[in-house]
């Protein structure tokens, strides 16, 4: 009986070891994704609320330039950009999990800029 509880009890843990979700090779991996997507938001808010708001008809171009801005920064590429972001969308866990180290990350932010 002791021999089948540990058979269980390791089998469990190799279980649960090896159902990690490994990424493809050519996913941008959760830190960076978080970084890059942070990166979106904001000039998403930007192009929204000051370029459409001055300039008029120019959000759209300048949202395109800030993105390529972006991908240079993370040495990225608009392609990988957006297969990384279909692959989170299509795992609602991992992109859950991505939103919420966003969220945490910024609110972390937000407590330090207010004292």
């Amino acid at each position: 009986m002791r021999n089948l509880f540990s058979f269980l009890i390791l089998s469990a843990v190799f279980f649960s070891c090896s159902e990690k979700k490994q990424f493809p090779a050519d996913i941008i991996k959760p830190e960076k994704m978080k970084l890059v997507m942070w990166d979106f938001v904001k000039a998403d808010v930007l192009s929204e609320e000051f370029i459409k708001r001055e300039h008029p008809g120019t959000d759209t171009l300048e949202n395109v330039k800030m993105q390529q801005i972006i991908f240079n920064k993370y040495n990225i590429s608009k392609a990988a950009f957006y297969k990384s972001y279909e692959y989170y969308y299509k795992h609602p866990d991992l992109m859950n999990a991505l939103l919420d180290s966003i969220t945490a990350s910024q609110n972390k932010i937000t407590v330090f800029q207010k004292d």
